[in-house]
């Protein structure tokens, strides 16, 4: 008998995103520090310009997972509306200083 294991869960997406945001903040500049020669300024940039698409990551995640899972939102809604909320007045704060 074979489990029937769902792999495309909510958490699961949540996890995936962290971790491409991470490799994006962290990895990336690395790299692009030690590969561009006297472009001392583009780890930097790059960090400012991935954090606006990170966040704006999270609120589409957060939003979509109500819409597609929304029986594990039913049991983890706290989880779903911080990260709405969180995001919701980072993007707020940064649109309207």
């Amino acid at each position: 008998m074979r489990a029937n294991k769902k792999y495309f869960t909510a958490q699961n997406l949540y996890i995936l995103w962290a971790i491409i945001s991470g490799i994006a903040i962290v990895v990336v500049p690395l790299i692009l520090g030690l590969t561009s020669s006297g472009g001392e300024q583009k780890p930097l940039t790059w960090i400012a310009f991935t954090i606006e698409p990170i966040v704006w990551g999270f609120l589409l995640l957060s939003v979509l997972t109500a819409l597609i899972f929304q029986e594990w939102v039913k049991r983890y809604w706290y989880i779903n509306l911080l990260v709405l909320g969180l995001t919701a007045w980072i993007l707020f704060s940064y649109y309207f200083q």
